[in-house]
């Protein structure tokens, strides 16, 4: 049989002012409120009453990918307005849509108001019914984006579960702990060669002082030599001149 499709409607139980939610359970109903899709704003639920069957609960869809906070942001246009001395609102110009009211310390020197991971300072605190229209800047030129990338590397575990300064540390580390090292190790040797090489001398080695004070020894003994030769000769000179 051909089928008939007809448009959902909601069944609706409602119960007197003396009623209670809890009372629905007896029905075998349970009450809560869904939420479908992406909340803009931080979400504070309230449980009051005596019921002791109450439960809070939140789930998401795992096939959804996280999407980045920055750029959702960037694709809002939000318009910053303030409603009262000590409060702001914060409008989603796209809709109209207020997203946030909140309130800000307008004592301080320099206030600042934050939405969202965004950082908005004020020189001095701004007057009632003063707005200011915060945009992505997507077409924009001077976006200090990439660089703000470029610095959040510093702070991410990119290495070894490590920051890429904790890495380097631990290079200048381990290298100079190589170095010293070497160093000690360099020096144990050379006197382990220099023990070595006075081993070696007392065995085949020859003593410069020992060898010098006999090189003298000769030296004086050939020098009297001569001179015993000079004095023969003179002799014999003066032999031959007697008449």
């Amino acid at each position: 049989m051909p089928s008939c499709n007809k448009p959902e409607s909601d069944i609706r139980i409602t119960f007197g002012s003396n009623g209670k939610p809890s009372q629905l359970a007896s029905l075998g109903l349970r009450t809560g409120a869904y939420i479908e899709g992406k909340v803009p704003d931080d979400l504070l639920v309230f449980v009051t009453g005596t019921g002791s069957n109450a439960t809070v609960s939140a789930s998401w869809d795992p096939q959804s990918k996280p999407s980045d906070p920055q750029v959702e942001l960037r694709k809002q246009n939000l318009m910053l307005k303030f409603t009262a001395p000590d409060r702001y609102v914060v409008i989603d110009k796209g809709t109209g849509t207020e997203l946030a009211n909140r309130s800000y310390d307008a004592s301080v020197l320099e206030p600042v108001v934050n939405y969202q991971g965004i950082d908005v300072h004020f020189t001095f605190a701004p007057n009632v019914g003063d707005s200011f229209n915060i945009d992505g800047n997507e077409d924009g030129v001077g976006n200090n984006q990439n660089m703000i990338a470029m610095s959040d590397l510093s702070k991410r575990k990119i290495a070894s579960g490590k920051t890429l300064a904790n890495n380097y540390i631990d290079q200048v580390n381990d290298v100079g702990n190589l170095a010293q090292q070497a160093k000690i190790t360099q020096q144990a040797l050379t006197v382990v060669k220099d023990q070595a090489v006075q081993s070696r001398d007392k065995i085949s080695g020859v003593n410069l002082d020992d060898e010098a004070a006999e090189l003298i020894r000769f030296q004086q003994a050939y020098q009297a030599s001569a001179k015993s030769l000079q004095v023969s000769s003179q002799l014999f000179d003066a032999i031959l001149q007697v008449r």
